[in-house]
């Protein structure tokens, strides 16, 4: 019993292993966002592509405002965002995203009043068992009940006001926080200020107010001291030290860091910071043109305000008076009660809100840019060092990829950017960012705000107060990863229609376009002029491969340049080129095809430098329309008729297939290994092929309409093309068939709508499946897999088997195996080995799998293959054969066993007797056993000197194959042996399989017990007589040894069957 419980738990264990391994390696969605999407087999399906869907694009009049996530964000992707519409009179928003940012829903809740604005969000510090989250609204003008602050406790779905704020004419609630300990019940803390010039709230409002102190629950004063308050913050271990800190100004005096203990005041920066000559806040710009416009706090987690080596706090400070001076408008480091240390070393580093994480002795600061009215693009900073005595700031300004959006005169701070980093921002490196004005949009960083891509809440369109959902516009380029198949990554580059400033954006999604993310945004020379590339090697995720994005249209032309799949990008000049065409890269090589001179400029080092001047291609005067490149080899197509190849990456160029090709823009592809050149006219639709160089010659009846605008070779030797005459792709898998018979034959993979002329990819994913992008002219994006591309298999056959004999009836159904979306097949079958003559073509119509009854040829070899043929044909599938016997009657004898007119033809035994029918006049027979139907290959051969006598059966004189096929045939001798009859039919047969041994039977053999039983005691002995012989016999000594080697021999054998058994 032991052993068969060990053996159980191995086996659990086994399966708990096999599942525990199966479950690592299950494939994980992003938290909260829908799975992957997929290419319909053998059908268009339309990818999902940035719409107000999921609010990816929202109303052109929205813009972000503060920003937050969940303090377990790298685990649940939860990410908050407050939209404002600074335009109408819409109330402010709060959105939540689920997947890190790609998709959001807004709370059902009503906030503020029309035309407030959120001016700040907190997550609870335990939001993962409260679920708790806080918003502030606040009308611009203040005044009593203008200020509010709401909180969701369950997620964001819906808001209740939380007590009232009690605020004076002209005051306005200005920040907001919550205790680090708030699990449900906590203290709350809001800033307050008069933001009218040169006053400050009253005593009875005073600058703080609190919630939850004591666990009074509503807002209380905190002191009676009256100060403009700009920021307010806890101290991260408030729990411990209590202490509240606050930037406070007043009407005639510069700002300051003060601390608060149970309601008292005290002052940190005993010199204060900012400038002297800063008066008290002013949000609405007032004169005097002194005031104190934006502030923020932050600390490093372990500040305590109780202990003087653990105070360090960082203070931003943007005021009008000190604008562009680093004395004035900085960042300041305050250290204890010491004077605040000036760390930002430029005048452009003017940042309205601030985050930090790290300790006292060191860690991150990143900022929002403070701008006036007006700028084009929004900015963050950083720094890594802010402890040192020299402090380096590092913006995104210039970068390819940094944070979109442009300042709102009606925005209350002129704030570009609000910035949140990540409570675990030392390992996951993560930022989120909000931007408002044209462009504003949701951004998130995994690099340290080295670089941002825009997931959400975008506004693709400018301010115009007509609110609506901001338009994607026209999409421009389009390319799918040479590893689609496991990446799932494609890009896309479309226009940002109406656009103030920059008028292009890229995109890319790695989940099939289910969810898609903005690369950057770019003011392109022409707008929605924009060109995406790939590297053969290109894959997401990884330093594999480059990602190219150029601008087409003329002047000095950027591209933009990713090397981590899409994450971070670089911008790069292209030069001595009229206008971008095309573009191919392999390794670090980049070519760049010209759009007028004809010439083909490399750079070797991805874009970095260029050379004086590229190589003709095409011939002076006429565009690059298509370049194609393997390895150093390159294929143009011209604007003038012409192809040119070039075998030493670009350096010089021949002519290809001569003249021919009619003239207009030329598209291409080619194999080089089997040097086969292809080319479709723009102007025909025709397509031609030149193989070694030799002259052109067309391929198939391709379409019904002109305009061929792409031409792509799949790595299976497919050839596909996009024709926006016929406004359709076209593919053909045999385009190296032999002209003018039988030809390439083209089938028209129809899209609906229509294709609007921009762009076409193939990648081939091994040899099951090609994967088609088109675009549409709606736009839309338009994904088709292929699954019977050259590179396929073709049908499965079924029956009848292949090699088998049909020995009852010239008649069978050929049987195939159903393919997933074919709707049609053909079966071919002959007698011709090659199938090219005799041929019988029967269709099968999905969903049957057999054709119908077919009539065989009598005593042959049929051939017969399948294919699929709607809606399109697929490879031919293996050719199989089936042996037909002779039925009718012969002037034979007439086989009975095996085989024959009843016999069986399979699990025939190895050791069987052939019988056959008595023939008239017969004296003898001839009988022939082979390998083959041709009855070319014997087993035995009983024919002219071996013929048989006058007897109707044979046994082989050696036991025949297992699991093998035989043929035979029987022919009589008539009179002499120069006389025979017909031979009989032949007719095939298969031996049975090998016999399965039986398992073996374990018997046991019990032993029967011996028993001894000892002797009775002897008699008592009698009255003692005349002495006798007393002397035991001899034969009792024998009787006596021999039983007890028999005793022993007995327990030996005891012994030994038990432990056998």
């Amino acid at each position: 019993m032991k052993s068969k419980i060990t053996k159980i738990m191995g086996a659990a264990l086994a399966l708990v292993l096999v599942f525990s391994l199966g479950a690592a390696f299950m494939p994980v969605n992003t938290p909260g966002g829908p799975s992957e999407a997929e290419a319909a087999d053998l059908s268009w399906s339309g990818v999902a592509f940035p719409t107000g869907t999921g609010s990816v694009l929202v109303g052109q009049d929205e813009n972000l405002g503060p920003v937050a996530v969940s303090p377990t964000v790298a685990t649940d992707g939860t990410m908050f965002a407050v939209v404002n519409d600074l335009i109408t009179t819409a109330r402010p928003l709060v959105y939540k995203s689920v997947n890190n940012g790609h998709t959001w829903t807004a709370t059902t809740s009503n906030l503020g009043a029309a035309g407030d604005v959120g001016i700040a969000l907190e997550v609870s510090p335990n939001y993962a068992e409260d679920s708790t989250v806080f918003v502030v609204t606040q009308t611009s003008g203040g005044g009593a009940t203008t200020g509010r602050v709401y909180r969701s406790v369950n997620g964001n779905i819906s808001y209740g006001q939380l007590g009232v704020v009690t605020l004076a004419a002209a005051e306005v609630i200005t920040s907001f926080d919550v205790s680090p300990n708030y699990d449900g019940t906590g203290v709350l803390a809001v800033g307050i200020a008069d933001i009218a010039a040169g006053t400050v709230p009253a005593g009875a409002t005073t600058s703080v107010q609190v919630w939850g102190l004591g666990a009074v629950l509503s807002w209380t004063l905190y002191s009676t001291v009256a100060y403009d308050v700009s920021d307010v913050i806890f101290s991260p271990n408030y729990a411990v030290d209590s202490t509240i800190l606050a930037v406070t100004s007043l009407a005639t005096a510069q700002p300051i860091l003060r601390s608060i203990v149970g309601g008292t005041w005290g002052t940190i920066a005993a010199t204060n910071v900012g400038a002297t000559a800063t008066t008290d806040i002013d949000l609405l710009g007032a004169a005097p043109a002194t005031d104190l416009l934006a502030a923020s706090i932050a600390l490093p987690q372990d500040y305590n305000g109780t202990v003087a080596t653990l105070r360090r706090a960082y203070v931003s400070i943007v005021d009008e008076a000190g604008a562009g001076t680093a004395t004035a408008s900085n960042v300041f480091r305050i250290t204890n009660t010491t004077a605040g240390t000036a760390i930002a070393t430029a005048a452009s580093i003017l940042l309205s809100n601030i985050d930090y994480r790290g300790t006292f002795a060191e860690g991150t600061i990143i900022g929002g840019l403070y701008a006036a009215a007006g700028s084009t693009k929004c900015d963050v900073y950083r720094t890594t060092n802010p402890a040192d005595s020299v402090v380096n700031w590092y913006g995104v300004a210039g970068a390819a990829n940094q944070p979109s959006g442009t300042t709102e005169s009606t925005m209350s701070n002129n704030t570009t950017a609000f910035i949140k980093m990540s409570s675990d921002y030392t390992n996951d490196n993560l930022v989120v960012v909000g931007t408002i004005g044209d462009d504003s949009a949701f951004g998130v960083s995994y690099d340290g705000a080295v670089s941002f891509n825009e997931t959400g809440l975008i506004d693709n369109a400018p301010n115009t107060g007509a609110g609506g959902e901001g338009a994607l516009g026209t999409i421009t380029s389009a390319i799918l990863s040479p590893n689609f198949d496991t990446d799932s990554t494609l890009f896309i580059v479309t226009e940002n229609d109406n656009a103030v400033v920059n008028n292009s954006n890229a995109w890319f999604s790695t989940d099939g376009g289910v969810l898609w993310t903005r690369a950057f945004t770019g003011a392109f020379a022409t707008a929605g002029t924009g060109l995406v590339s790939l590297t053969p090697d290109f894959t997401t995720g990884a330093t594999a491969g480059t990602a190219y994005v150029g601008e087409t249209g003329g002047g000095a032309l950027d591209i933009w340049v990713s090397s981590d799949g899409g994450a971070s990008w670089s911008i790069r000049t292209a030069a001595n080129i009229t206008g971008i065409q095309t573009m191919a890269g392999a390794g670090t090589d980049l070519y760049l095809g010209d759009s007028a001179s004809g010439t083909v400029t490399k750079s070797t080092n991805e874009g970095w430098t260029w050379p004086a001047a590229g190589a003709s291609a095409t011939g002076a005067g006429t565009r690059v329309a298509s370049l194609k490149l393997h390895e150093s080899t390159l294929l143009a197509g011209g604007g003038a008729g012409t192809v040119r190849l070039s075998t030493d990456g670009g350096a010089t160029w021949s002519l290809v297939g001569g003249a021919g090709l009619t003239a207009g823009n030329i598209f291409v592809d080619f194999d080089a290994a089997s040097s086969t050149y292809y080319a479709v006219e723009t102007a025909s639709g025709n397509c031609y092929r030149s193989v070694d160089n030799a002259a052109w010659i067309e391929i198939g009846a391709a379409s019904t309409g002109a305009n061929a605008i792409e031409l792509i070779l799949a790595d299976d030797g497919s050839l596909y093309y996009l024709e926006i005459g016929g406004q359709d792709v076209y593919r053909t898998i045999n385009p190296t068939a032999a002209v003018p018979t039988p030809d390439a034959t083209w089938q028209v993979m129809a899209l609906t709508p229509a294709a609007n002329g921009v762009g076409l990819s193939v990648i081939g994913t091994g040899t099951t499946s090609n994967t088609v992008l088109a675009l549409t002219a709606t736009p839309a994006i338009r994904i088709y897999t292929d699954t019977l591309p050259a590179g396929s298999a073709g049908p499965n056959l079924v029956a009848p088997a292949d090699g088998s004999v049909i020995s009852t009836a010239l008649s069978t159904r050929f049987t195939i195996e159903a393919m997933a979306g074919v709707t049609a097949y053909a079966v071919w079958w002959s007698t011709d080995s090659t199938l090219n003559s005799g041929v019988t073509a029967v269709a099968i119509a999905a969903p049957g799998v057999e054709t119908a009854v077919q009539t065989l040829t009598e005593g042959a070899t049929v051939y017969w293959m399948a294919r699929a043929t709607t809606p399109f044909n697929s490879p031919w599938s293996d050719i199989w054969t089936v042996e037909s016997q002779v039925v009718t009657a012969a002037q034979a004898p007439v086989p009975t066993y095996p085989g024959g007119l009843a016999g069986s033809t399979t699990d025939v035994p190895i050791d069987m007797v052939f019988n056959w029918s008595s023939f008239k006049f017969a004296n003898g027979y001839e009988f022939q056993l082979a390998m083959d139907a041709d009855m070319t290959d014997f087993v035995a051969d009983m024919s002219g000197a071996n013929a048989l006598g006058n007897i109707t059966s044979y046994q082989p004189a050696s036991l025949l194959e297992y699991s093998t096929t035989y043929y035979w045939r029987v022919r009589a001798i008539l009179g002499t042996a120069t006389a025979f009859s017909d031979w009989s039919a032949v007719v095939g047969f298969t031996t049975e399989a090998v016999p399965v041994a039986p398992e073996p039977t374990e018997i046991i053999v019990e032993p029967t017990p011996i028993t001894i039983t000892p002797a009775a005691p002897p008699p008592p002995a009698p009255a003692p007589a005349a002495p006798v012989d007393t002397a035991t016999p001899a034969y009792i000594w024998a009787i006596i040894g021999i039983g007890a080697v028999l005793v022993i021999v007995v327990i030996t054998l005891i012994v030994r069957t038990r432990r056998a058994a």
